[in-house]
């Protein structure tokens, strides 16, 4: 029946369905995990009271404190900068990967607003601190430098990928990184995405602040165990009520 029904080109076809008819049929759960059995797990409760999270440092003393110690290894968190327009967002979410390529973690970058060489510019002039505009004709000096960079921290790796803006679902980046483990085994340390509300909806409402809602609710999803494990890190827009605002509140977004 399954089978049939998602083979006919006529039909609109939900995946959601495909699970329900596979439950129905095969008459189990594809839920393994049935909770945390709270009064039968309390040794386990108590030693894991023990246990602090691990962070990875911003490379921002002030931020790592404001944030508690950085960003949360383990995943289960998205975090997102809010700036207005031509502030300076794209830049300071390239300086982030770049801290974290000194680190020796795996970046993966996703920019929805500029060209892939653009942005390993950027990061290159963070990195090796050649001013960018000098970086074509410092190129020699900035080869050697990428190159002795590499050696030394041989665990650090930086995945650029280019979408435009308003062309890729939650599912999309889902896919990518998934393909880029098959192919490459190539998992994320954390994830950069350039930015969080240029991307579409999965179910596409009109509303500004409800699709805002649920990009932001799935991007996050992605960063639990279950799927990819390590935190997301994006940014948002002031709107045009903030933008005059030394120190804008969260009404002041413009999604």
């Amino acid at each position: 029946k399954t089978v049939n029904k998602f083979t006919d080109d006529n039909e609109d076809k939900n995946t959601d369905e495909i699970f329900n008819l596979f439950e129905s049929a095969c008459n189990i759960s594809l839920v393994d995990n049935l909770g945390f059995d709270y009064f039968n797990r309390i040794d386990d409760h108590i030693q894991s009271l023990t246990i602090s999270d691990n962070f990875i440092p911003t490379g921002y003393s002030w931020l790592d404190k404001m944030l508690g110690g950085g960003w949360l290894e383990g995943g289960r968190a998205l975090y997102l900068l809010m700036g207005a327009t031509n502030v300076g967002k794209s830049i300071v979410l390239g300086n982030i990967a770049a801290k974290l390529l000194l680190q020796g973690k795996t970046v993966v970058l996703f920019s929805l607003e500029m060209p892939e060489s653009l942005y390993s510019k950027r990061i290159s002039s963070q990195l090796s601190r050649i001013p960018f505009a000098s970086l074509k004709t410092e190129s020699e000096n900035l080869r050697k430098y990428l190159y002795n960079f590499r050696d030394k921290n041989p665990t650090s790796r930086l995945i650029i990928k280019e979408f435009p803006p308003s062309s890729i679902t939650v599912n999309n980046l889902k896919s990518f990184l998934k393909k880029l483990y098959q192919k490459q085994k190539i998992k994320p340390d954390a994830v950069v995405l350039d930015y969080l509300t240029l991307m579409l909806a999965l179910q596409h409402t009109g509303s500004m602040y409800e699709d805002g809602k649920a990009i932001a609710e799935q991007v996050r999803s992605l960063s639990y165990p279950q799927n990819f494990g390590c935190p997301f890190i994006s940014a948002g827009q002031i709107n045009r009520i903030g933008f005059g605002e030394a120190n804008p509140e969260l009404d002041k977004t413009g999604e």
